[in-house]
């Protein structure tokens, strides 16, 4: 699952386009697509024109300007650390953001690029909470209010899920089918050491201490990472044998890779005047 958000090109505006097959004036951008200024039912053809014309309309595939993609779990996570520094900082980002589609006008989006570029500055501070391996300092992963803070969700072949908060590391056991989000979970802890090991059938499981009290839980969730190194078999995990939780200054350089890809699409909404339509 991820976001895609995209700016068409003032090609048209412009003139520099092929002839188009009705008055430029009847030519609209809507719902993140060209269209008429009629309804697509009763204009059937008018629109199959319209879509051929678009296809090789000018040198943009399909008249988009600019084009970009990114998963909602980088977004969010950039959300949780705008916020973090004061979402009356970045009230445009946070704001248009807050909804899974949408259109961003462009004199919002202007606003919106001088707020990533106070965000990647770092002129206003934020403290995030984290998970992180002990032994090394790697951030393994850090806590998001929007999903309750877990890492891993159940599924009906996990019997568990687990995640981090302000308070600790902790895990939750499904009951009766379905997962008791308010109840108390049954295992959590600041500072853990993992153990992992396999049942008869193969399948992994790993066995939580607190290294404060000794108490201990037993799940069917290892917690593991993604590291950068890549086999025949796609990218390799690690394990922690120790973690815990701290919370650490908001560093922008985390969120490098979504900014970047925000900066450029409200870059092109702000020269072309085009809004920013992304879902």
């Amino acid at each position: 699952m991820g976001i895609d958000a995209h700016v068409f090109c003032d090609c048209l505006k412009k003139n520099r386009t092929t002839p188009p097959p009705f008055p430029p004036g009847r030519i609209v951008q809507r719902d993140g697509e060209w269209q008429l200024d009629v309804p697509h039912q009763g204009h059937e053809q008018e629109y199959d024109d319209l879509d051929r014309w678009v296809t090789n309309a000018c040198p943009h595939p399909r008249m988009v300007l600019v084009s970009e993609s990114a998963t909602w779990e980088s977004l969010i996570k950039f959300l949780t650390a705008a916020q973090s520094c004061g979402r009356v900082h970045f009230p445009t980002v946070v704001g248009q953001f807050s909804k899974p589609e949408g259109e961003i006008p462009s004199r919002l989006a202007k606003l919106a690029l001088q707020e990533l570029c106070a965000f990647n500055k770092g002129e206003h501070e934020g403290k995030l909470t984290w998970l992180v391996d002990s032994e090394t300092g790697q951030e393994i992963e850090q806590y998001v209010p929007s999903r309750r803070g877990v890492i891993y969700w159940g599924t009906s072949s996990h019997r568990f899920e687990i995640g981090v908060r302000k308070n600790g590391f902790f895990v939750v056991k499904r009951r009766s089918g379905k997962w008791k989000w308010f109840s108390r979970p049954i295992f959590r802890s600041m500072r853990i050491e993992q153990e992992l090991f396999k049942d008869p059938e193969g399948h992994e499981w790993a066995k939580y201490t607190d290294r404060d009290s000794g108490r201990t839980c037993v799940t069917d969730r290892p917690l593991q990472f993604p590291v950068p190194r890549f086999t025949k078999n796609g990218m390799e995990f690690d394990a922690p044998r120790f973690a815990q939780v701290e919370e650490r200054p908001v560093n922008p350089r985390d969120y490098f890779e979504i900014t970047a890809s925000l900066m450029r699409v409200f870059e092109a909404s702000r020269d072309t005047g085009n809004s920013v339509f992304f879902g």
